[in-house]
């Protein structure tokens, strides 16, 4: 019995691995911006997706900036086809180190999009930790502070269909590959690709982060821009 136990977990494995994947890709970007924060600063940033089969993919990245902010992105993302559109579930860890202030914090999240044609919507929570850096020359011991309860979201529009050769999109959301901001500080990005080639892919992004709660003020807290490039196998 545990023979065929063993095996017919086999043929399983065999079948959900011989499924038609979607391809792998590897994104990376340069980023330049300011904020009143950090001043000027440039990052670097490398972005790795993994498909298992149809319906399932692994999300990787890492980035790093001349700010002395580093991060370190995963993701698990589940597809559910219809008949129209797609319905993902996606679980995500972001983690981030702050080398110029010796703090870091960590996010946790779960939410649920959906696409068709020209638009994507997002929604979902988060809990986020934040700590500092203890080093053997510190001995005080700083609690860490806990947000257990927020709302991630995004809602893009699209020029063209997704499937198109060059793109143009506006997008409104409280979180990117590397910050999950709170519910009531969006991210205002217009973004741009171009397909020059079959396994390439041209990306641009200017984005801008006004001041205040729910940004209520006259004046901006950041502005950047990326340009970069992906390789799809």
């Amino acid at each position: 019995m545990k023979q065929l136990l063993i095996i017919v977990l086999f043929c399983c494995s065999l079948s959900v691995l011989a499924q038609e994947k979607a391809p792998i890709s590897l994104q990376t970007y340069a980023e330049y911006g300011y904020n009143y924060t950090w001043g000027h600063y440039g990052s670097l940033a490398v972005i790795g997706n993994f498909p298992i089969n149809t319906y399932f993919d692994l999300e990787a990245g890492i980035h790093t900036a001349t700010s002395n902010v580093h991060a370190i992105n995963t993701k698990a993302i589940v597809h559910f086809p219809l008949k129209v559109g797609d319905l993902t579930l996606e679980n995500r860890y972001l983690y981030r180190l702050f080398l110029r202030t010796n703090t870091n914090d960590l996010a946790a999240a779960l939410s649920v999009g959906y696409s068709i044609h020209h638009f994507k919507v997002g929604l979902g929570v988060y809990a986020h930790v934040f700590g500092t850096i203890n080093f053997p020359k510190h001995t005080e011991n700083i609690p860490s502070l806990v947000e257990p309860f927020n709302l991630i979201y995004n809602i893009e529009g699209q020029l063209f269909k997704q499937d198109h050769n060059w793109n143009l999109a506006l997008s409104v959301s409280n979180h990117d590959n590397f910050q999950i901001e709170r519910m009531y500080q969006p991210i205002f990005t217009l973004k741009g690709n171009y397909i020059p080639a079959k396994h390439f892919n041209l990306l641009a992004e200017v984005a801008c982060k006004p001041a205040g709660m729910f940004h209520g003020a006259a004046d901006f807290y950041a502005i950047y821009t990326r340009l970069g490039f992906s390789y799809i196998w």
